[in-house]
């Protein structure tokens, strides 16, 4: 089972339990617009278990339709870490969009 949250709680979400909001769509379309404070993860990465972020911080991760998160997710969680899906991803996400920040 995978923890999910609707797309328009992202930010207040991300405030509220100090969580990283992760982008693992490639890195082009992360670069050309993101959800404001996401960095971006490449999911083979993740897969391989190479991540540098404290396991005590929630993870909110999302990509373009949200399916993508999902097996991000179900990674991270295997590795430890407390990770939650976007439903639906960055295309039911309706708040601000931010551009060109780099992990």
């Amino acid at each position: 089972m995978v923890d999910t949250i609707l797309a328009k709680d992202v930010l207040s979400i991300a405030v509220e339990q100090n969580a990283l909001v992760i982008d693992v769509r490639d890195y082009e379309s992360f670069r050309k617009g993101h959800i404001p404070m996401a960095i971006w993860m490449d999911l083979e990465e993740i897969k391989r278990g190479n991540i540098k972020i404290r396991k005590n911080r929630p993870l909110i991760v999302y990509c373009e339709r949200g399916s993508t998160s999902m097996l991000a997710v179900k990674e991270l969680n295997k590795l430890g870490y407390h990770a939650m899906s976007v439903i639906g991803g960055l295309r039911q996400y309706k708040g601000p969009i931010a551009r060109n920040n780099k992990f």
